[in-house]
C-alpha cells in the first residue's frame, strides 16, 4: 500500500484501542504531518456508543 493511496483502510487509534475509523493513508498522513488527531472519535466527530439509547429497552409498556 502506497502512502498516497486513496483507498480507505480501517485504523485503530493509538490512544484508545476501542476507536476504529475508516480513512485513506494519504489523509491520515496529512493529519499526522500537521500534528492533528486522525481519530474521528478523539476529534469529537463521532459519538461515543454510550450516548445512544436503545429504543427497545427504553420504551414504556402500554
Amino acid at each position: 500500500m502506497l502512502s498516497n493511496s486513496a483507498d480507505k483502510l480501517w485504523w485503530t487509534c493509538y490512544k484508545d484501542e476501542k476507536h476504529k475509523y475508516l480513512m485513506s493513508p494519504k489523509k491520515r498522513l496529512m493529519f499526522i504531518k500537521r500534528h492533528r488527531e486522525p481519530c474521528l472519535y478523539c476529534r469529537g466527530q463521532r459519538r461515543k456508543l454510550n450516548h445512544f439509547i436503545d429504543y427497545y429497552t427504553q420504551r414504556k409498556p402500554k
